[in-house]
């Protein structure tokens, strides 16, 4: 879930005048819709005053942006979609069972680590897998060695979390 003033994104203006310096505002107009569920600190795009609890996967939110260079003058104006990422879904499941070997893919945020668990069962404990991925990105993921856990034979199902690392 993300906070206030977590990071959704940096912003660039890819054209301007040489030496011009930008800066950045939320501004009425067109694909306005959401701004004010966010904020703009410098050149990043932040989390504001809103609870994104309940939203779901693939919930878009539209604002408009303005940049302004300096000393030039030159002003631009976007209008931005903005997705919603849910951060522990498992997005792909990839399995080599020959192998005895899982590959899991999630939504991650950049600089975190995770925690993979599995389980047999949702009644049973979960057992950690691998700790401490560190996500370079938006999207983790890691190849997990089931022959160390299930040494003897793969159980019928298989159940995944993934958690973020304290």
């Amino acid at each position: 879930m993300a906070n206030q003033g977590a990071r959704v994104g940096t912003l660039t203006t890819p054209k301007g005048d040489p030496g011009d310096n930008f800066t950045y505002a939320l501004i009425r107009g067109v694909g306005a819709t959401d701004n004010r569920k966010f904020q703009i600190v410098g050149n990043e795009l932040l989390i504001g005053l809103h609870n994104f609890r309940g939203i779901i996967d693939g919930t878009e939110f539209s604002v408009r942006v303005q940049s302004t260079g300096s000393p030039s003058g030159l002003q631009e104006e976007a209008r931005l979609t903005l997705t919603a990422v849910a951060p522990f879904r498992i997005t792909a499941f990839n399995n080599d069972l020959d192998q005895r070997k899982v590959s899991l893919s999630w939504n991650s945020r950049e600089g975190n680590s995770y925690r993979v668990l599995g389980s047999m069962s949702l009644l049973l404990p979960f057992i950690e897998l691998v700790d401490s991925i560190s996500s370079g990105g938006l999207v983790t993921s890691t190849v997990v060695d089931l022959s160390v856990f299930f040494p003897l034979e793969l159980p019928d199902q298989l159940y995944f979390q993934i958690k973020e690392a304290e």
